[in-house]
Order: C-alpha cells, then structure tokens, then sequence
C-alpha cells in the first residue's frame, strides 16, 4: 500500500515494523482520500463511461471523448491547486469546455450533476486501505482531508462508513480552501486540538498532499 512505502522525514521503509517506528511520534494521521484510500481512478473511468454513454456517444468516439476531458480536467484542476479557479467551477466548466473543443451543444449543469452523482456511488477502498485503517486507528487519530465535491465526498463517507474511524472529514469545497494551501490543514488542526508536530499526513499527490503538508509544517507520507 501506498502508506508503507516512505516517509517524508529523513526515514524509509518498506516494512510494518519500521513503519511503526517512524509512526510513532506522532499523535494524528492525516489521509487524504482519492487515490490513497479510494480507488478513484477506477471510479472515474466507470462515471465517464456512463457519462459518454449517456450524453456523448452520438457525437464523438470514445477515445477521443476521453482524451479531451482529462486534459481538460487537468488543467482545471492544477488552476484550482493554484487558486486561480473556485472549486465549485470545475464541476460545470469541465463539461462546458469538452462540448466547446467537440463542437457540440448539450447542458453542461445537467452532464456535471449526472456525472458527481455516479462518482460518489462508485468509489470502492483501494486494495488493503480498509485493513490498514482498521489496524491505525487502534493507536492513533484518523482523519481526512480531501479536495473535492461535498456532494461527491459525502456519498463516499455514507456509503463506506468513513464515520466509525474519521475523527474530522475535510472537504474543500466545503471549507472553501483547497490543498496545497495550509489553511485546509490548519482547519484540520484546530478541529483535532494538535499541532503539526504532532501529525503525519498521508497522500498521493506531489502537489496538493506534499506541498500542502509541507506549507503547514507537517510530516508527510508518501
């Protein structure tokens, strides 16, 4: 799993046992959710695929349907990471730039509802993530912090019980703040009552979950 493999704090390891060591300061563990706990990824080709299905099939083939929203969607999503772009855009925007770059006229509200809809009812746990926090939450605080939908997120929290560990469930687009920038951690921290020496974030992403950790002084784990 993902959380085993190193440590952002001058340590490595690929065992349990020296993971444990280098856990052991700490007080919190922080996840982040998409593509560290949740197969996202997964999710994301099952929505898009009903979202073609649905809305798109008629006017284009698929890969070239695919292709033009993850970049797209990249895209967007860095201008979010930088602050140049309000989450609750995406969602919308996404859609309405593909039917531009395609040249076709369909409703982008309607295709983004439809498709946030499927992707809170699809997320499944990554292999051995549910294990692993079933065994770190006997010895330490859990909680997330995302970058994403509430309505999306939520779904995801509901359906797979995230409340039974979950000490705080952070979501962007609730808090209004997006990592990397600090202040979604520092929401974190202040809910938990700890410092960031105390913490050790875990996450996928070079540039939101590291840099963000990093702009909030906290450990992070890669």
């Amino acid at each position: 799993m993902v959380l085993l493999k190193s440590c952002v704090k001058g340590q490595e390891s690929d065992s349990m046992e020296g993971f444990s060591s280098v856990l052991s300061s700490y007080k919190v563990i922080l996840f982040d959710l998409d593509d560290t706990l949740i197969d996202f990824k997964s999710s994301e080709i099952e929505g898009l695929q009903l979202v073609y299905e649905n809305f798109y099939r008629q006017h284009t083939d698929k890969a070239h349907f695919q292709d033009n929203f993850h970049s797209i969607n990249k895209n967007l999503w860095t201008l979010c990471e930088q602050g140049k772009i309000e989450l609750e855009k995406i969602g919308t925007e996404r859609f309405k730039l593909l039917s531009d770059k395609l040249s076709i006229v369909l409703d982008p509200e309607m295709i983004a509802h439809f498709y946030e809809e499927n992707l809170g009812s699809l997320g499944s746990w990554l292999i051995g993530a549910e294990q692993a926090i079933k065994e770190l939450k006997k010895y330490y605080r859990l909680g997330v912090v995302t970058n994403g939908f509430p309505n999306v997120q939520k779904a995801k929290y509901k359906r797979l019980s995230i409340a039974e560990w979950c000490q705080v469930y952070i979501i962007s687009g609730e808090v209004k703040v997006s990592k990397p920038d600090r202040r979604i951690f520092e929401i974190a921290l202040e809910k938990l009552d700890v410092s960031g020496k105390d913490v050790l974030m875990v996450g996928d992403s070079i540039t939101s979950d590291y840099q963000g950790a990093l702009n909030a002084g906290i450990d992070f784990c890669w």
